[in-house]
C-alpha cells in the first residue's frame, strides 16, 4: 500500500462495519493534538496526519505528504470522510529507527477503530513511514505496511459463510431437481449476458431431472469463474481477481449469473406461483415437490436483490457465486470497480 489513506480505504469500502472516533476504549487515550507543523519532526509528523484524519481535515491529511502525492492523498482522505462516521486512532507508538539531515525513517504502531453506518470495528497496523525534507520541513514519502490486523471476528463470520455456502451448495447439487429451465435456449458460456432469461420453479415437464448448482446458469459445465493467479486486490492481497470468460476479469453479468439463488438453499417447497418460473431469488422452490432445506436462512453477507443472491435490503458485502467446478466464492466489488474473492475487511 502507497499511503495511510489508501490502507484506510481498505477499511471502510463497500458496506462498512467499523469502529468509532472519541468511543472509550478501556481508557485509552486518543493521539494528542501536535505542536505547529513548522516545528515537527519525524515521529511528530505521524502523530499529525492521523489527528488530521481523526479531524476529517482531508486537506490537513495531504499536506504532511510529498508535493507529488498530495492530490491523491487528498482525494483519498476526502472519499474516506465520505463513507465513514468517525475515526480514532489510540495508543501510538513511534520509534525513530534512523534520521539524516534529509531523511527519516520511523517505525509506527497504533490501534485504530472506526465507525460506519452505525456499526464499529477495530484493528491494529504496524508500519515502516520513510520521511524526507521538504522546504525545510518533514513529510512522509512512503508507508509499508508489515502488520495489519482488524477484528477477528469479523473475519470469522465470513469463514463460517463460505464453508456454509459451499456446502449447502453441494448439498443442493447433489440432489435431482427439475424445475429450472432456460426459456430462450441461449445460454453461451462465453457470453454471460445470455443467462438473462433464466427461471427457477418450471413444472417437471420443463426440463429433465439432474444435478444442477442454484444459480442461472445451472448446468456444471457452464459455471467458468476463476481465480488469477498473479493480479490481486491491492489492498488486499490475499484475495485474487475473479476471472471470467476469456481469461477477463469477470463482468458484472458474470457475477450475476454466477451468483447462489439463496431462496432455494432456504425454502422447501412453499406457496403458489412461485413453481411457475420465476425470477425471484429469494423466495423460490426448485418444484413444487422438492422438500430440500439446506439452510435455515439466507447469509447475512450476501448481496441483496435478484440480480445478486436475493438477500434482503441492505443486503451483505458479498456476492456468493459458483465458479468453475463448482467452487463457491465470496465475491465483492473493489474500489477499482474490479471483482475480487475472499474476506475484504467488512462484515456482513
Amino acid at each position: 500500500m502507497k499511503n495511510l489513506a489508501i490502507l484506510l480505504m481498505s477499511i471502510v469500502v463497500l458496506s462498512l462495519v467499523f469502529g468509532g472516533i472519541g468511543c472509550s476504549n478501556g481508557g485509552q487515550q486518543p493521539i494528542p493534538t501536535p505542536t505547529p507543523a513548522a516545528s515537527l519532526g519525524p515521529e511528530q509528523v505521524i502523530q499529525a496526519y492521523l489527528e488530521a484524519y481523526e479531524s476529517k481535515d482531508a486537506e490537513g491529511v495531504a499536506k504532511y505528504f510529498t508535493a507529488d502525492q498530495r492530490d491523491e492523498i487528498l482525494a483519498d482522505a476526502e472519499r474516506i470522510n465520505a463513507d465513514i462516521d468517525k475515526i480514532v486512532f489510540l495508543n501510538l507508538e513511534t520509534n525513530l529507527v534512523s534520521e539524516s539531515e534529509s531523511e527519516a525513517t520511523v517505525q509506527a504502531n497504533y490501534d485504530w477503530e472506526v465507525t460506519a453506518s452505525g456499526q464499529t470495528d477495530s484493528g491494529h497496523d504496524r508500519e515502516i513511514i520513510d520521511l524526507i525534507k521538504e522546504s525545510n520541513r518533514w513529510v512522509v514519502k512512503t508507508v509499508t505496511v508489515i502488520e495489519s490486523t482488524q477484528n477477528q471476528d469479523a473475519s470469522d463470520k465470513f469463514q463460517t459463510d463460505n464453508e456454509v455456502a459451499q456446502l449447502a451448495t453441494l448439498a443442493f447439487y447433489a440432489d435431482l431437481h427439475g424445475g429450472w429451465k432456460d426459456i430462450n435456449g441461449d445460454d453461451n458460456p462465453n457470453d454471460a449476458t445470455s443467462f438473462d432469461d433464466n427461471v427457477w420453479g418450471r413444472s417437471r415437464n420443463d426440463t429433465e431431472p439432474g444435478n444442477y448448482y442454484p444459480t442461472s446458469i445451472a448446468l456444471y459445465s457452464r459455471h467458468i469463474l476463476t481465480l488469477s493467479t498473479s493480479i490481486f486486490d491491492a489492498m488486499n492481497h490475499d484475495n485474487y481477481l475473479v476471472v471470467g470468460s476469456g481469461g477477463h476479469a469477470a463482468t458484472d453479468t458474470e457475477i450475476q449469473a454466477h451468483a447462489i439463488w439463496m431462496g432455494l438453499l432456504v425454502n422447501a417447497a412453499g406457496s403458489g406461483t412461485q413453481y411457475s418460473g420465476s425470477l425471484d431469488r429469494d423466495w423460490v422452490s426448485a418444484l413444487q415437490s422438492d422438500t430440500g432445506l439446506y439452510l435455515m436462512n439466507i447469509l447475512k453477507s450476501s448481496m441483496a436483490g435478484d440480480s445478486y443472491n436475493g438477500g434482503p435490503e441492505p443486503g451483505g458485502s458479498y456476492c456468493w457465486v459458483v465458479g468453475k467446478n463448482g467452487t463457491v466464492l465470496g465475491a465483492y466489488k473493489g474500489p477499482d470497480g474490479y471483482w475480487y474473492a475472499g474476506f475484504n475487511g467488512n462484515y456482513p
